[in-house]
């Protein structure tokens, strides 16, 4: 509630939304779109993450202390409720509410943080993960957060967030909707304490990566602020020999930015291979170019870029590593990496995003992530027109299914039976010969099927749409082949008649061209 306080301030409460509880966070997006800020609780759907439009932020609390919160807040704060752990809340006093077994207040306390954030990866909703391989699911996660700030370290929190999102300084912070009449964390007993330790030991692994993150964060924050103080970054020259004078200052860094800086991206250009320039037609060939800078030593560098829209979905991504390629760095030296692709793109306006790590991933060791680094548009084509994001090269054929206009057929069945049970099915090999001269089709929109009819022994038609027995292939004129046709006796025993045909479906019946069917009499007994 104060950050919504916060944000109401940064950009107008008509910009924001209320506290979203317990949606779908894409629906919440969709309805929502034309918000800047929407604040709330959600719960994701996998991959959210790598389609997203927005940026994602969240407040970390330790996890003791926000389990003691939330008992509280359900206690004293919260509003009426049929949820059986509001009513245990309410009912319970604070060391018979923790030490209970009762599934309600287990699940809702125990390692709630893991749960939440792994829901966003690929598998967030695999059947019966183990603990640990949730715990570094949502490690990776809250990784790719744009900002992810401390509880216990809030004022620092909105200094980075901030700096990170290019927003005004806050300097008085609101306090709104505290939990009323608690007791803090300190002041419960050892056996409370021990007991929440118990519940929350893997919420307190991935707050303390939270922790680590947001160190990480802030001193690149401070960093980066010492820099510009000092007069910026190495030109491009060599660092041992370039005199002072052709030092150029570095250029005010985007917010969007993080990482160790032991490998640093210096400059981020995309150009077409015919156009030359960042504007390139759908289809032409083009060059992502990063250029960086080596501060410290790696074996194992990787590049690695992400292509987004202007609806910030990602469209493409990947790196040096699943690439195939392993390099190292060594310290005051520069290094250009050069991709190359086909841009199949729709016209628009797109981002590229450039992250130096080791590994094939940029979720423990960072060096450097710019976030939107370069941009370029996609404007005309060279190929067929199309619609949509990317450009999926079909290719198309085309088949005609004209109506046959011979009927021409003999049919047999030696192995028929004379009786059958009602409302039951038999098997009938059906020897079929197309004694015409044009083709079968056994599939498409006009198939040619065995079929029969029903009549009885006036001959009334019972059942006229007998079941289909499909062809085990096209049969071209001459071809003979058996098929074991599946029959369903009429739920009426007597005397019946069946009548097995073919025909061309939405065409017609091939008796009725002058094909003789199989009429073979039955006595239907009861079932």
């Amino acid at each position: 509630m104060s950050m919504k306080a916060i944000f109401d301030d940064l950009f107008g409460p008509e910009n924001v939304s209320p506290i979203v509880r317990s949606q779908q966070a894409e629906e919440v997006m969709t309805e929502m779109a034309t918000r800047t800020m929407i604040t709330g609780h959600f719960w994701h759907s996998p991959g959210s993450l790598t389609n997203r439009r927005r940026a994602y932020l969240t407040v970390l609390r330790r996890p003791e202390d926000w389990a003691l919160s939330l008992y509280y807040f359900f206690r004293h704060n919260s509003a009426a409720s049929e949820e059986e752990v509001v009513r245990l809340a309410r009912a319970m006093e604070l060391e018979e509410f923790f030490m209970s077994e009762t599934p309600a207040i287990v699940d809702s306390v125990s390692n709630f943080l893991i749960r939440h954030f792994h829901q966003l990866s690929s598998e967030g909703y695999s059947t019966a993960p183990d603990d640990a391989h949730i715990l570094s699911g949502a490690k990776d996660i809250l990784a790719r957060y744009d900002f992810v700030g401390i509880h216990e370290d809030f004022a620092d929190s909105l200094d980075v967030m901030c700096y990170r999102f290019g927003w005004p300084f806050i300097p008085t912070i609101p306090r709104v909707n505290g939990a009323r009449r608690r007791t803090s964390l300190e002041e419960t007993s050892p056996e409370v304490r021990a007991r929440l330790r118990v519940l929350t030991a893997l919420d307190t692994e991935l707050y303390e990566h939270g922790l680590r993150l947001f160190a990480e964060r802030r001193r690149a924050m401070w960093r980066r602020i010492i820099e510009l103080r000092d007069g910026g970054e190495e030109s491009r020259d060599t660092p041992d020999e370039a005199p002072a004078s052709q030092v150029t200052p570095a250029e005010p860094a985007p917010p969007s930015e993080f990482g160790t800086r032991a490998v640093q991206i210096l400059d981020v250009e995309i150009k077409g291979a015919v156009s030359g320039s960042s504007v390139v037609q759908s289809g032409e060939d083009a060059i992502i170019r990063v250029s960086m800078v080596a501060r410290e030593a790696t074996d194992d560098l990787t590049v690695g870029i992400a292509i987004r829209d202007d609806f910030h979905r990602t469209v493409f991504g990947t790196n040096t590593h699943h690439l195939g390629e392993r390099w190292q760095a060594r310290p005051r030296m520069f290094y250009d990496v050069e991709f190359r692709m086909r841009l199949p793109l729709g016209e628009g306006l797109y981002f590229v995003t450039v992250a130096l790590h080791d590994g094939p991933a940029h979720f423990e060791r960072c060096f450097h992530w710019r976030q939107d680094a370069a941009a370029f548009e996609v404007r005309g084509r060279r190929g067929p027109r199309f619609e949509g994001v990317v450009d999926l090269s079909p290719t198309v054929a085309r088949q005609a299914f004209p109506p046959l206009s011979l009927f021409s057929a003999e049919l047999s069945a030696d192995e028929a039976p004379d009786r059958m049970a009602a409302a039951t099915s038999v098997s009938i090999p059906v020897r079929i010969k197309n004694t015409g001269d044009q083709t079968w089709p056994a599939s498409g929109p006009r198939p040619v099927n065995a079929a029969y009819h029903w009549l009885d022994a006036a001959g009334k038609v019972l059942v006229y749409e007998g079941r289909r027995t499909r062809l085990p292939r096209d049969l071209t004129g001459g071809d003979e082949v058996v098929v074991p046709m599946i029959v369903e006796a009429p739920e009426r025993p007597g005397p019946h008649l069946l009548r097995i045909t073919l025909v061309q479906e939405s065409v017609a019946w091939f008796e009725d061209h002058g094909t003789k069917p199989i009429d073979l009499r039955l006595a239907v007994g009861p079932a």
